[in-house]
């Protein structure tokens, strides 16, 4: 089993030798690994954050099945703050991700375990001797990110409403009064006829 070691940076590495046995030992006595990653050190959803403050907690357990297939359960959580796309304010986003892998050797048998079933609930996992455990966070979090992020209640959306509702109040006391609407593509008409 490949055994990764998580700095206070939150980045992983493969161990160096003299260090991998120790670590085994303890992966094989507690079988997990709990850790807090700042939302800082995410640089790939830097864009999409109102505020790096704060951090995610993350526990990763590591299993073997009777039959010998190595398994990881990671789960996620914390509350982002992330970047309203319609008033570019903060977004309080909770983040409760919980995923199961089977961790294999190579893309061929990632690829072979697909084809057997593709429906399975857990998702084939390379995890070779470069396996990066916060590149997987990382991806996990972009994955269970909304595509768009908005307010449910968002200040402009309620603005753009007030406005679409007093414009519907407007046309028609407009229509009323004699008031005739400018018709945008009269000028076009009048082309057409003179041809």
């Amino acid at each position: 089993m490949t055994v990764f070691w998580v700095d206070s940076l939150a980045l992983t590495r493969p161990l160096p030798e003299s260090v991998a046995g120790a670590m085994q030992e303890r992966l094989r006595a507690e079988r997990s690994l709990q850790c807090s990653l700042p939302f800082s050190a995410l640089l790939r959803l830097q864009d999409a954050l109102a505020s790096d403050d704060g951090a995610l907690s993350w526990l990763a357990e590591f299993s073997c099945t009777a039959n010998g297939e190595r398994r990881l359960r990671l789960q996620l959580t914390g509350t982002m703050q992330l970047l309203c796309q319609r008033c570019l304010g903060a977004l309080a986003y909770p983040l409760e991700i919980v995923r199961d892998f089977h961790l294999v050797e190579s893309e061929e048998e990632a690829d072979r375990l697909f084809d057997a079933d593709p429906e399975a609930s857990i998702e084939p996992l390379v995890a070779g001797r470069k396996f990066d455990l916060a590149a997987l966070i990382e991806d996990e979090i972009i994955l269970a990110l909304p595509a768009i992020r908005t307010h449910e209640n968002c200040v402009l959306r309620q603005a753009g409403q007030a406005a679409y509702e007093s414009a519907a109040e407007v046309e028609p006391n407009q229509e009323q009064g004699g008031l005739e609407r400018p018709k945008p593509f009269a000028a076009l008409s009048a082309l057409k006829k003179g041809k």
